[in-house]
């Protein structure tokens, strides 16, 4: 268009002058001098000639008058300034992300895993509607072309920068995308993809969800994996390899633009809160693989990670419009550096400055400890608690049975099934519901709360007495002469430390600490606001996934004699009194047991007893070993998941 505006120009100047005068169209009248454009932008008249001049016959050889009168219009020329403008600000990033595409193609040819070109892949749309511009009722396909160069033309920077959302991929994930995108449309078994017709109704998003969620699965597998290498890699002290995760990331993106492509599953469903559930998945995919560097996923250009930020909080926006989705979208964390990359991020940046959650004391606290002979105790308390740290979030995939009894009258008892990721908190809470001295419970760990003034306490020493309290028990904790711990900041394994590594092998406990704390009397005690002490003892910690089958909503209560021959007792008690299937009835809460296979017919009554009598089995014998049978699976890799101490 440039081209074609300037040889208007020289043909209505050739049209004024009697003969041929060739022409340098330059963007100052100096000669000699370069326009901004250019060298394209610059010498035009060759090609000019070319086009024009090549049909014209050689005119004949001007007279005096006509030289003047050429030379004349040649200096006005010459002394205005043909101004060629540079590129706008769409047509320059358009042609920056072009090179950055060339140079993955490039370096995707080169590479051992074959070649793979790369595209600019847009995800944002509409440009021209968000840039805010107007386009006369078109849609922006429809637009004439030079019309549509105009409005692209016209955009600022600042609305580029906003609004032009892209990243450079190999075609193969646009490829995979639609894949997953058709995969999501035709999950109805009542449409065919080879007929060629596709109806879709509320029975239709149903039939979605599973195919949603397994695909997020699948894209969640990949991104664990390069989780695990990266920090194998930093862990060794080496530099993780380039492009580690970005298979993750590919993945990740053809299956989120893939749920987002489709949305009849959120727009006709009356399933909502599997809606939500989808987009909580998404939420921690995004920023999971966030968390990773730019080299890491494979990122050629400066735009990309921006871009896929701006497009995740508009599509939160979008998936929220039809009301099926209530849960926001998050791709930002503290972890990933608010998306731009772990090493972005506060804790990153800061290392030393991290506090440690095991113990917090005030300062009126540790001031009076240090004044006394339990001074080294909180050091001594810190070390244990944190003596499996490195292994915590595997050790929290166990599962416990505690023995809580009565120290003045140790009849009065009752057995207890946990999950190792229960913390202290609602240790405290559950042995107020199991003793009766509370008469509700919440399941939920961020729910409930505990009965002022009770507390539990550690003994792992004659100076060593700990509190596992709220914050605002201190003072109590100091005039008792002991330290305190913060309750919900320590998880039941960091009591008791240990593993079963066979049904029959006893608990192996990852210190002489913890064996002394588990095995010494009274060396962990609830203590009730009225100062009656319960003792907890621990008789087993056993892998999670030794379970065959979906488990049982924990906290349970337990009995041996309910269940010792196989018939269901409504009249069971707990040690202490309480009804023992009432009572777990209100600790499983809104919560639904796994599913039951029942050869004929069963009433809801008859399905709530065999409900109940599973739910006050013990699963470990009174001796702690485990009874054998096809239920439990003791394999090497279902203990290794569990983090087993060191030998």
């Amino acid at each position: 268009k440039k081209q074609n505006d300037v040889a208007d120009i020289i043909n209505e100047q050739r049209t004024n002058m009697s003969a041929a005068t060739p022409l340098l169209i330059q963007g100052t009248a100096k000669e000699g001098t370069q326009s901004k454009g250019g060298p394209e932008a610059v010498n035009l008249s060759a090609e000019m000639e070319g086009t024009t001049a090549k049909k014209r016959k050689s005119p004949p050889r001007p007279s005096d008058d006509d030289e003047h009168h050429s030379s004349t219009i040649a200096k006005k020329i010459a002394a205005t300034t043909i101004s060629v403008p540079a590129l706008s600000p769409y047509n320059s990033r358009m042609k920056e992300l072009e090179r950055f595409r060339k140079e993955a193609s490039s370096s995707s040819a080169g590479s051992a895993a074959g070649s793979d070109e790369h595209v600019i892949w847009t995800l944002s749309g509409d440009l021209l509607e968000k840039a805010g511009l107007d386009v006369d009722d078109y849609d922006t396909e429809d637009l004439p072309p030079d019309d549509r160069k105009r409005a692209y033309d016209s955009i600022s920077s600042s609305d580029i920068d906003r609004h032009l959302w892209s990243v450079i991929v190999p075609r193969s994930v646009v490829d995979l995308q639609n894949e997953l995108e058709n995969d999501i449309l035709f999950a109805d078994p009542r449409n065919s993809r080879g007929d060629g017709m596709l109806c879709l109704n509320t029975y239709s998003s149903w039939c979605m969800y599973p195919v949603i969620n397994k695909q997020l699965s699948a894209a969640t597998r990949e991104v664990n994996k390069a989780t695990k290498e990266v920090k194998a890699a930093e862990d060794a002290g080496r530099t993780p390899a380039s492009g580690v995760a970005a298979g993750a990331l590919r993945r990740v993106l053809a299956t989120v633009m893939a749920a987002d492509g489709c949305d009849h599953w959120r727009q006709d469903t009356e399933s909502p809160e599997d809606c939500d559930k989808i987009a909580k998945k998404v939420s921690k995919l995004l920023k999971d693989v966030l968390w990773f560097e730019d080299t890491e996923l494979g990122l050629v250009d400066p735009y990309s990670r921006r871009s896929l930020l701006a497009k995740f909080a508009d599509m939160s926006e979008d998936w929220k419009l039809g009301g099926a989705v209530s849960v926001k979208i998050q791709a930002k964390s503290a972890k990933n550096g608010n998306g731009m990359g772990r090493s972005n991020g506060a804790a990153a940046a800061q290392p030393a400055a991290k506090k440690s959650k095991i113990v917090s004391v005030t300062a009126a606290a540790a001031s009076a400890s240090a004044s006394s002979s339990s001074s080294g105790a909180i050091s001594g308390l810190d070390a244990y608690l944190s003596g499996i740290d490195d292994k915590l979030k595997k050790r929290m995939k166990t599962v416990l049975q505690i023995k809580i009894s009565d120290i003045a009258k140790p009849s009065r008892s009752a057995l207890v099934v946990l999950s190792g990721a229960t913390d202290m908190k609602k240790m405290n809470q559950l042995c107020a519901f199991v003793t009766g001295h509370d008469k509700t419970y919440q399941y939920h760990s961020q729910r409930g709360t505990c009965l002022k003034g009770s507390r539990i306490e550690l003994r792992l020493g004659d100076n060593s007495r700990t509190w596992l309290a709220e914050k605002g028990a201190v003072k109590r904790a100091t005039a008792a002469g002991a330290t305190l711990c913060v309750d919900k900041n320590l998880k039941i394994v960091q009591v008791f430390q240990g593993l079963m590594t066979g049904s029959d092998s006893g608990i192996t406990y990852d210190s002489e600490e913890a064996k002394r704390l588990a095995t010494t009397p009274e060396s962990v005690v609830w203590v009730s606001p009225d100062e009656k002490r319960y003792e907890l003892t621990v008789q087993t910690i056993a892998p999670a996934k030794v379970e065959v089958g979906k488990p049982l909503p924990l906290p349970r209560i337990v009995s041996h004699a309910a269940v010792e021959d196989y018939e269901y007792h409504p009249q069971a008690r707990t040690g202490f009194g309480k009804g023992l299937h009432g009572s777990n009835w209100t600790i499983r809460g809104d919560r639904k047991g796994p599913g039951l296979i029942i050869l004929g017919g069963c009433t809801q009554a008859e399905l709530r007893k065999r409900h109940s009598q599973m739910s006050a089995t013990p699963i470990c014998n009174e001796d702690g070993t485990w009874p054998r049978g096809i239920l439990n699976c003791w394999t090497e890799e279902n203990v290794a998941s569990a983090g087993p101490p060191s030998k």
